[in-house]
């Protein structure tokens, strides 16, 4: 599905904005794109602003996702911090994410608030 990424060099870490349609595909394809764009940049950090449309994915297509794009993180991504704009979306799905992606070694939070995430990549 078709989505847009908006990016931003933030003292320290890029922010990410991404909206669209809210499936399996499009959150793979975004993961990848950021990867690919912090490979390339040099960040070490990022900020995921996701504002997707529609439910939430089912947790077994969840679970490959987000363990796809865990396999890709290290060494280049050090930190995510991840904020889910679409109050619709099940905290369960989010926190198995945070659950899966923390189990193959990424270090990565969920936030409810885009200034609690800022407040955790600004510490070190």
């Amino acid at each position: 599905m078709a989505y847009t990424l908006n990016l931003a060099e933030e003292g320290g870490f890029l922010r990410v904005q991404v909206s669209g349609e809210n499936d399996a595909e499009t959150v793979r394809r975004y993961l990848r794109e950021v990867y690919d764009v912090c490979a390339k940049l040099g960040w070490p950090a990022v900020l995921i602003e996701e504002n997707l449309t529609g439910p939430s994915v089912r947790p077994v297509e969840a679970y490959r996702v987000i363990a796809e794009a865990s396999a890709q993180t290290a060494p280049v991504l050090l930190r995510i911090a991840y904020v889910d704009l679409n109050p619709e979306h099940s905290a369960s799905i989010l926190e198995l994410g945070e659950a899966v992606a923390m189990d193959k070694g990424v270090n990565i939070r969920i936030f409810r608030t885009v200034a609690e995430a800022e407040e955790w990549l600004a510490v070190e």
